[in-house]
Order: structure tokens, then sequence, then C-alpha cells
């Protein structure tokens, strides 16, 4: 499992920044910490570019929740 200072590492970022998208993407985040399957981070990488280059309907659709 992989903390908010290593997701912010790997996608360069700060931890405030890496959490603020973590919320985004994962809105129904219970407990006090986050952990991330390390097995999510290509995925989280991806929606994390789509996020920065400005391609938000892109990324609603590949985060869109049941």
């Amino acid at each position: 499992m992989l903390t908010t200072k290593d997701v912010a590492r790997e996608l360069h970022t700060d931890q405030k920044t890496a959490r603020r998208f973590l919320r985004s993407i994962l809105p129904r985040h219970q407990g006090r910490r986050w952990e991330v399957p390390e097995e999510s981070l290509d995925t989280i990488k991806l929606l994390f570019l789509l996020k920065r280059l400005g391609k938000e309907d892109m990324l609603k659709l590949l985060v869109k929740s049941p």
C-alpha cells in the first residue's frame, strides 16, 4: 500500500495536491489515512495527467461512479 507521500512523489507534486486529487477521484474514501494499492498507481498517474492537461471531460468519463 502507498501513502499520500508515496503517491505525491510518484506524481511529482506535493502531498496536499495529491490528497486533493485523490479525494476528487475517490470521493467515498473512509478512514483517516490514504492507502492506495500499488497496482492502482498507473491508473492514478493517467488520471492525474488528464487533470493536469485540462481534460476534465475525459477524466469524468473514466472516474464515473456506479
